[in-house]
Parts: structure tokens; sequence; C-alpha cells
């Protein structure tokens, strides 16, 4: 990075780690010499133009060797550059395991004591504690309904696992876990 000043109107001078720089003249047909090669410059508003006149300096490392030369050894760094860049192309690539399909397991079961006690608590609301014949009638009916309602809920559970599977099977992306919250019917 270098800086530059101002001389005198229309006179430049520049400093930078290739060297020094000065431009003479105003905007519109401006020449530079010093550091590179000499040119001239043109410009009006945003637009602007540069061309260079010839001579100037080589750059280091290139002086005894003609321009073509020195091209051609570029090219062959060049080339050297880009078989190595091949050769190590993969070094940066992290390897993975295999992805493996999820498996979904058997659906978990139902509570089978938390609906027959919902059932037995249906059956016997309205009917005495004395009322001994009434009650076991009303157990032995809680008792098969709430085993036809528990097979109903493995049903319901097999037939979400089996869509389930086949939503995977199928690579869909919308797997969710399956999760099912039971809430007591009264029979």
């Amino acid at each position: 990075m270098g800086f530059s000043f101002k001389i005198a109107p229309g006179v430049r001078v520049r400093a930078s780690s290739r060297g020094v720089r000065t431009s003479v003249g105003p905007r519109a047909a401006r020449i530079h010499v010093g550091a590179g090669r000499a040119g001239i410059s043109t410009g009006a508003g945003p637009v602007g133009a540069y061309t260079s006149l010839g001579g100037g300096r080589r750059p280091k490392g290139m002086s005894g060797q003609t321009p073509t030369a020195g091209r051609q050894a570029a090219q062959g760094e060049g080339q050297a550059a880009a078989t190595a860049l091949h050769q190590n192309d993969d070094r940066h690539r992290a390897r993975f395991a295999p992805v493996e399909r999820p498996v979904l397991g058997p659906p978990d079961p139902p509570d089978e004591g938390e609906i027959r006690r919902c059932h037995e608590r249906a059956a016997l609301q309205g009917i005495g504690r004395f009322q001994h014949a009434a009650r076991t009638k009303a157990k032995h009916q809680a008792a098969v309904s709430a085993a036809a309602e528990v097979k109903d809920e493995w049903d319901q559970r097999r037939a979400r696992g089996s869509a389930f599977r086949t939503l995977l099977t199928l690579g869909g992306r919308g797997y969710a876990p399956m999760t099912t919250t039971w809430s007591c019917r009264r029979s």
C-alpha cells in the first residue's frame, strides 16, 4: 500500500512498494512516468482510459531471459502447480459412513391397566357399594369392553406403524415419531 500527494495543480506523485510514479496534466490528458511503464490516460466523468507507451522495467528475476522464455517458465510452473493440485484433490474431503435408512420398531403397547380401570369406573358409576350382583355384572361388561378397546388400540397402532414403514420404504422425508396418546372412551 502506498501514498499519494499533490505537488502542484495537475502534478501528483505516488509512492508504493513498486516505486515512485508521477502523473502530470489535467484529467482529460494525463501523462504517467516513473516506476513501471510510461503511459497516457484520459477521462471524462465516470469513464476513463489508460494505455502504456512501452519501455519500463522488467520484473525481478527475468533480467537475463527473453520475454518468451519468461512466459514459458511461468507456464511450466503453472502446469506443475496444476498437477500438484490434482494429486492432492481428495485430501480435504472427509470420509463419512454410508447412510442407513431408519428402522421403525414395533409400536408401544397400549396401557391395558389404565384402559381397564377407565372402563370399570364408567361401568360402576351410579351403582351402590352394597349391590354386589350389579357390580359384578358391570365389572364383567367393563372387562369385555376394555379387552375390545385394547384390541382396537393395538390394530390402530399397527396400522399407523405400517403407514410409517411404507413412508420410510418409499423414501419419504416427513418422518415423525410414532407417539400415540390414549384417552378414555366411555362406552
